[in-house]
């Protein structure tokens, strides 16, 4: 973490060299300011305007090579404008045509693929659609399916393993099926003996972890988290959350997996923050700038950012560091719910949320 540069005592926001905004200060050859991430630019894109349930899973996709976000909604199968990707130099491009019919729709990268899954796929083309999920290489952009065996529903929640297994938790229609897919592709899946609503998930090193969810029912919050490994075993952990709620928002960086906000009871919103390290080691983190619940979020190496949510008043965006350093910067164009969060390189993008502009920021 570097050193604070400070004027008269008075930590600047912005620093400019030739009328240049600079982001980095240098002394010695030692880092001794950086700013935070702030936002870098705003495009359109007209086909992510909806606004999703604020209880239902949505995520978009981040990869090495490319910030994915696809629509995934019943009004619109079949569509070309459903998927939308941002490569490292931020050029924007459509490349297939989706037949997701469900808002619940998560993307997941795993080596060369995006796999995207939630919801049935209406594609009279393809006879297993109830089965498949949607999958692009991430080299050609191309489109093909692969059958999981299980019924395809509403994702509750998804995540990865090591970037070699896409895992999707499934819970609406009776289905409380782990579906999972490696970098073969082959789809497998499994039964759990609960329901998991309103949750969230992200990775860490072996483990992906889910938590800030409801149990059985959307009133049921609880503190439980649950890791799961390349098995595919289920372990409740010993430490749950210091608080139970549902309809949070989860993040990683610096292999610490971050659960952040979310409600218990009917309108109960908490700014509650709990952190998880690669032992599985909970502590609680810095506090979110408000309380708040459904949140977008993204992350690279450096930043874990989480934007929007309800309410959709005076929201800033929370940023942690490596450290776990918390800060924030306030943009009103991310003041709503609904959003979807991605990131490439070392650039992180929310879109939806009812609105077509596509917010972009950098280190």
């Amino acid at each position: 973490m570097p050193k604070t540069l400070r004027y008269n005592n008075t930590v600047p926001s912005n620093i400019y060299y030739s009328n240049t905004k600079v982001k980095k200060v240098y002394y010695d050859n030692t880092l001794v300011w950086s700013s935070s991430y702030e936002k870098h630019s705003s495009t359109s894109t007209t086909n992510l305007a909806i606004r999703y349930n604020t209880h239902n899973n949505h995520k978009g996709g981040s990869s090495s090579s490319y910030a994915f976000f696809s629509k995934g909604h019943s009004s619109s199968v079949g569509t070309a404008g459903n998927v939308t990707v941002f490569n490292k130099s931020l050029t924007k491009s459509n490349p297939a045509v989706s037949y997701l019919d469900t808002q619940c729709v998560s993307c997941e990268n795993i080596g060369n693929y995006m796999v995207v899954g939630g919801g049935s796929i209406d594609d009279s083309n393809n006879a297993s659609y109830n089965w498949a999920y949607e999958v692009y290489n991430l080299s050609s952009l191309t489109k093909s399916y692969a059958t999981t065996k299980a019924y395809t529903t509403e994702a509750a929640a998804s995540g990865n393993i090591n970037n070699q297994i896409a895992v999707f938790y499934n819970t609406e229609n009776g289905s409380n099926n782990i579906v999972y897919l490696g970098t073969s592709l082959t789809g497998s899946y499994k039964s759990r003996s609960y329901s998991v609503y309103s949750a969230c998930a992200t990775s860490i090193t072996n483990y992906m972890l889910i938590g800030n969810m409801a149990i059985n029912n959307d009133s049921g919050e609880t503190t439980q988290v649950h890791s799961l490994n390349s098995s595919m075993t289920d372990t409740t952990l010993t430490t749950g959350l210091s608080l139970a709620r549902h309809a949070g928002a989860a993040e990683t960086v610096n292999n610490h997996a971050i659960f952040a906000g979310g409600e218990n009871g009917y309108d109960t919103i908490h700014d509650t923050v709990d952190i998880y390290n690669s032992s599985l080691t909970r502590s609680v983190g810095t506090s979110l700038s408000t309380a708040k619940k459904c949140m977008a979020s993204a992350h690279t190496d450096s930043y874990a950012m989480f934007a929007g949510g309800y309410p959709t008043s005076n929201l800033a965006i929370d940023i942690y560091d490596t450290s776990l350093t918390h800060t924030f910067t306030v943009d009103t164009t991310c003041q709503r719910q609904g959003m979807i969060g991605a990131s490439v390189g070392d650039y992180i993008l929310f879109t939806g949320g009812g609105k077509t502009a596509v917010q972009i920021y950098s280190a």
